[in-house]
This record gives structure tokens, sequence and C-alpha cells, in this order.
């Protein structure tokens, strides 16, 4: 057990697909709200696969898919005709589909992946020890990360990490390591 590291070393966790596998309840969720807002789509394991590896975050996952397979009508509408209508329609789908993924979390459909909380933990153990500095990065939204992290990984872990961003703390959804250096510290978290 334990870690071995060097002094000014860093550990960041991704919560979607490291912390949690919740791909596939992502997926779920846009496909549902697509559904409850009459919107003809549907994204399958394959394309979705696809589509988190070349964009990242939900509203620029959908506004990429929209552009490239036409605007959809819905329940709200016909098809956006302005910049200003697109990104109306994109708002409500992603606050519904945010409402929709927390669901699926509070129903206990997802857990932290095996090894995750003893890995945890020992990072934690290294990091009291003064030897490595942790944070969380996201592309997801910063309402999905919180939920998910208070609701598997809890406020005592979480309190040990230096830094938590999500995909809305920095520009182009992109946890990137400079952004690290500008953004969020662990005693700003709270004021969520």
């Amino acid at each position: 057990g334990g870690l071995v590291c060097k002094a000014s070393q860093a550990l960041i966790f991704d919560c979607d697909g490291v912390i949690l596998e919740s791909e596939s309840l992502h997926r779920d969720a846009y496909n549902q709200v697509f559904r409850e807002f009459d919107v003809e789509y549907e994204w399958t394991p394959e394309y979705y696969d696809e589509l988190q590896n070349k964009v990242g975050g939900g509203k620029p996952k959908m506004r990429y898919y929209f552009t490239k397979y036409g605007w959809p009508d819905s329940k709200l509408g016909p098809s956006p005709s302005s910049q200003d209508a697109e990104t109306y329609l994109i708002d409500q789908l992603q606050d519904r589909k945010t409402e929709i993924y927390q669901e699926y979390i509070a129903g206990g459909v997802a857990s932290l992946r095996p090894g995750v909380a003893r890995f945890m933990d020992d990072a934690i153990a290294a990091r009291n020890d003064g030897l490595l500095k942790l944070a969380i990065c996201s592309a997801a939204t910063k309402s999905s990360v919180w939920y998910v992290l208070n609701n598997l990984v809890g406020d005592q872990r979480l309190s040990n990490f230096d830094v938590i961003l999500a995909g809305d703390d920095v520009p182009k959804k992109e946890a990137r390591p400079n952004n690290l250096q500008r953004r969020q510290r662990k005693d700003e978290r709270f004021s969520q």
C-alpha cells in the first residue's frame, strides 16, 4: 500500500471514467432529454464514444452535433433560427440533462470504480505528508461534478483536494494544467 512520490508532484483525477464509470449514464441522460423535448436524435454507444473523444462538455457536444446534423425541432418550437435561439435550446436541454443525470446518481446506479477509494486514501496520505498535491478536473458541468463528488466521494475525502475544477470553471471546457494555476482553490469550492 501507499504511494511513492517526489516533491512537487500532483495527481489529477478526472470524474467521468476515472472516479466513476459514467459515460453510459451521460449518454442515457442525453437520450432521455432528447425524448422529453421531442428532439428526434438518439446517440448510440458507438457514436457517443466517438463524440466524447472529439468534444468535451455537454453543451459543446450538442452544439457540435446539431451544427453537423441539423438543428432540431423540439417541444420548445421549430429549429432555432438564430444563435441566441440555439443557445437557449442547448441551455434548456443541458439543464434538464443534468437533472436526469443527478437522478441516476441519487438512484444508486453509479458507484466509485473499484479501487478508487483506496487509491484516493493513499494519495491523501501522501498529500498530508507534503509529498503530493491533489486535484479533480472534469469537463462536466459544475453542478454534475459536485453532485457526483458529494454523493460518491464524500466531504471528508474532498476536503483533502487542493483544486477541483469543472468544465464551466475554465475556458473551452478544457481542464488543462495551466488552468489549475489560475482557478479555484479548495477554500473557494464550498461557496458554490
